[in-house]
């Protein structure tokens, strides 16, 4: 019962004093998610419904297996920028021929050709790179979930908080200089 927190939660939940109260809160909070999800989807290189899907099952998931009933936890810049940078490695990676096996057949009376397409069309990137996003996300997912059944979560105390406010800061530098490009 310590790995799902939810149901302690249900059990001593004031249902009559804290149940509208809430409510509003999620709704807030749900409104607030929405558009930091599209934007976020759009970040990572994907499409902007990805950031939704991605927003919402972070909630519900945290509001499951969460400590702490009062943080909203969803998608954030920094894992979006990770996201797209490895999707547009992977992406680039391909050989040249990969999306050359979609063969467009011409049939009419007057002859038989196929045609052989060699440039991906934006439906088959978007694909590929919502793929290798959930095989990220998966592998991620899988890792996080060992490490939390060994209990390695004590190795963040070792971490001076120097390091975690130069990368924090550095995460900051860099998310402002990535998108100066797209507002000129």
């Amino acid at each position: 019962l310590s790995a799902i927190p939810l149901i302690n939660s249900v059990r001593n939940y004031k249902w009559r004093e804290s149940l509208t109260g809430d409510c509003v809160s999620g709704l807030s909070v749900a409104f607030l998610h929405m558009p930091q999800g599209l934007a976020y989807g759009l970040l990572a290189s994907l499409s902007p419904v990805s950031g939704l899907y991605s927003s919402f099952f972070a909630v519900m998931l945290y509001v499951v297996f969460g400590t702490c009933p009062h943080i909203s936890m969803g998608t954030n810049s920094v894992l979006a920028l990770i996201t797209a940078a490895m999707v547009e490695r992977e992406l680039s990676a391909l050989p040249g021929d990969y999306f050359s096996s979609k063969l467009s057949i011409n049939l009419s009376l007057e002859n038989v050709s196929g045609v052989v397409s060699q440039e991906p069309t934006d439906e088959e990137e978007i694909s590929f790179k919502l793929t290798a996003a959930m095989a990220s996300a998966f592998g991620s997912g899988v890792l996080l979930f060992l490490m939390g059944l060994l209990r390695v979560g004590f190795v963040t105390s070792y971490m001076p908080s120097s390091f975690v406010g130069g990368f924090t800061a550095g995460a900051a530098v860099h998310i402002a200089t990535s998108q100066v490009s797209p507002c000129v």
